[in-house]
């Protein structure tokens, strides 16, 4: 007989529901090792559920379209003071002189 953690689930299922009265240690470690596969898959589906409420997400949403929005502003303003204003101030200058 193989090691139960080398076994298939079918294996191990075939193996837990064998009626033969040698096999009652063989259940017993299918049993356990079917049970400690169920855990370890649910174990790891518990860790992908994603631990942010709802309202947090659309919170962290809402701030950052937000922030977007601002990061837009603030590029448009640095345009206008940067590149627009100078032009602007020379040509009133050279209308000045």
């Amino acid at each position: 007989m193989k090691n139960v953690k080398e076994m298939t689930d079918a294996e191990l299922d075939k193996l837990r529901r064998s009626t033969i009265w040698w096999t009652d240690k063989g259940q017993r470690a299918a049993q356990e090792e079917l049970k400690r596969r169920t855990d370890a898959v649910a174990c790891e589906k518990t860790v992908a559920v994603d631990p942010i409420s709802a309202d947090a997400h659309y919170i962290a949403q809402c701030a950052r379209d937000d922030a977007r929005e601002a990061s837009g502003r603030i590029v448009k303003h640095l345009w206008i003071i940067f590149v627009l204003l100078p032009i602007v101030l020379g040509i009133l200058f050279m209308l000045v002189k």
